[in-house]
């Protein structure tokens, strides 16, 4: 009984680190001159687009910072999960621009 017990609170622990990860995310792609594009799945069960949409454009700021450049959003795309398809997913495009100018 014992032994069941401490399986079953191992199990419950370990469940939410198996949906989490269930997230991947693609590394930045140039798309064109000075575009880039950036995308991320979740196949987890719920899953909702606009948390992965925020983590894309945290990863194309620090992307842009690393240049001495900020992110500015050209394009992105949400979708949530749905239940014939499985997967939540989002995409964003953007492009670096020097700091301290205003994008055009």
């Amino acid at each position: 009984m014992e032994v069941t017990m401490k399986r079953i609170k191992y199990l419950s622990l370990a469940f939410p680190l198996l949906l989490l990860s269930c997230v991947s995310i693609t590394g930045v792609v140039p798309v064109g001159p000075n575009v880039y594009e950036i995308s991320g799945k979740n196949y987890s069960l719920g899953a909702k687009g606009g948390p992965i949409q925020e983590e894309l454009f945290k990863r194309a700021a620090a992307y842009c910072a690393l240049q001495n450049k900020t992110a500015e959003r050209v394009g992105s795309t949400t979708v949530d999960y749905k239940v014939l398809d499985g997967i939540a997913n989002a995409d964003l495009t953007f492009r670096c621009f020097p700091k301290g100018t205003l994008a055009q």
